[in-house]
């Protein structure tokens, strides 16, 4: 107990330290200026150079509380919108991802400490590595990695193809530090050399992309239409979505799409056991000749004879048939299912309080055809997982489709933050990313990042174009 006291001293003390919240304060809101949707992208270079001289030979607990702090104004900054899902959602994820840069600051001071190294290559090594794990495990939530702030600089992410977005966050904490460490040193030897090497670096790469990148040239694969209806999320639940959507289908027969795609949850009927919405299915993918991406609840008996509920996308077949059945891998913690609901009982009642969802991941990798491609499909949230990706393409997928629903948050901010991850998505893997949201942003892009068609937010559309033929697999596909 005292030494807990102890610790909220420290915390209290290093909060009201002279100029120091301050210097965290303005390294978060400047990266929050470099993210979407403010996209400065120019800031990230020299955001985190405050919280690299405050962390300089700062003990261990000190240390904590001032990645802590930092981390809890950035996600307070970037995603405030998440209070509107439930009133402890904001703080419980602001508590949550601020242990993140209080876990990096940790180690970055417990490791300065004992090794001999170089701040330029503990911090940036230790940053990276903290931030790569807050990607790949079951409650991962990869939002404000540092690199998704250059989403608009395209020639400098097609590194990206060898890298992923984690060589470009590399590379804008290393020139941060080296910033900081000439700044320190007051530019005395050889620090002050450090960064126009850097820079020199850096626009080898961005001469180096800008060759890679080609004349834009409009893709003659097969034609693909996206209805963004932008139904308000209180009306999500409505029987009659289903009807409007097919009115809204049957608007785009003129131009002959081979794929119509409609949004996460698009509708709510149970496609695969509901005989009447399914022959309305059958029906309208007949009618127009093409075949039908749907996203829908599903649901299966599993084991004891329990039911399980999957968020699915459906390919409906222009022959009648049912081309087969995606069932999201990887669900959103809390949103979507509550974690350890299902071996203790006592969490049963909490998990409907909250409105978990009570889905279960599926487990296949689904890949569907058209006109001779293969393509997979991610759901909401997934489209923020590069391993994800990679795993669809290297099992065949030629191009992805992200359907979505972002329309919850209430949030403009939340789109485009969301949208910059398919940006990555597509160079990472050199692939056509496609993607369909219900209140936007739906868009199409090129293997090289480029939007060649886009929504905005909160308004109907119906975007129709076509994909292209992916690239050879990229380094990072293969390797990662």
């Amino acid at each position: 107990m005292t030494s807990a006291r102890a610790f909220l001293r420290v915390g209290r003390r290093v909060l009201f330290e002279r100029y120091t919240f301050l210097w965290l304060f303005l390294s978060a809101v400047l990266l929050t200026l470099s993210l979407p949707p403010f996209d400065f992208s120019l800031l990230a270079w020299i955001a985190l150079v405050p919280l690299v001289i405050i962390l300089e030979n700062r003990p261990v607990r000190e240390s904590f509380w001032l990645g802590f702090i930092w981390g809890a104004v950035l996600w307070l900054l970037t995603v405030y919108w998440s209070f509107v899902y439930h009133f402890v959602a904001l703080p419980s994820v602001v508590f949550l991802m601020s242990l993140y840069p209080a876990l990096f600051a940790v180690i970055y001071s417990y490791v300065q400490k004992r090794i001999n190294w170089s701040k330029l290559i503990v911090f940036p090594v230790t940053w990276l590595v903290v931030e790569h794990f807050r990607s790949i495990w079951v409650y991962a939530f990869p939002w404000n990695v540092i690199g998704y702030s250059q989403h608009c600089n395209i020639p400098l992410i097609q590194v990206a193809s060898y890298g992923g977005v984690w060589l470009i966050s590399y590379l804008i904490v290393f020139f941060n530090v080296s910033l900081a460490e000439c700044w320190q040193r007051k530019g005395r030897g050889a620090a002050k050399f450090i960064p126009p090497a850097v820079l020199l670096v850096l626009a080898g790469l961005f001469y180096w992309g800008k060759q890679q990148v080609p004349p834009f040239v409009k893709p003659d694969g097969p034609s693909i239409s996206l209805i963004q209806a932008n139904f308000p999320i209180d009306m999500k639940f409505r029987p009659e979505n289903i009807d409007i959507l097919i009115k809204r289908t049957r608007e785009l027969k003129s131009q002959e799409p081979r794929l119509v795609v409609w949004t996460e949850t698009a509708i709510l009927n149970y496609v695969l056991t509901e005989e009447n919405a399914r022959n309305k299915l059958f029906d309208l993918a007949e009618e127009m000749n093409a075949s039908l991406l749907v996203g829908a609840p599903s649901v299966e008996m599993g084991d004891n004879n329990q039911v399980v509920y999957y968020n699915s996308a459906l390919l409906i077949k222009p022959d009648r048939k049912i081309g087969g059945v995606y069932n999201k891998i990887h669900l959103v913690p809390f949103g979507e299912f509550l974690p350890l609901a299902r071996k203790f009982k006592f969490m049963e009642k909490l998990e409907e309080m909250v409105n978990s969802g009570g889905f279960t991941a599926g487990k296949e990798y689904r890949l569907f055809r058209l006109d001779g491609q293969s393509f997979g499909v991610l759901i909401c949230f997934e489209g923020v997982f590069d391993s994800l990706v990679r795993k669809f393409v290297n099992r065949g997928a030629h191009f992805m489709v992200n359907i979505t629903n972002d329309g919850w948050s209430k949030s403009v901010a939340s789109h485009y933050q969301h949208l910059a991850f398919a940006v990555f998505r597509a160079v990472e893997n050199r692939i056509y990313f496609v993607r369909a949201g219900n209140t936007g942003v739906s868009a199409f892009i090129d293997p090289y990042g480029r939007f060649y068609e886009k929504s905005g937010t909160y308004s109907r559309a119906l975007l129709t174009n076509r994909i292209g033929k992916a690239g050879a697999r990229t380094f990072y596909t293969r390797y990662g």
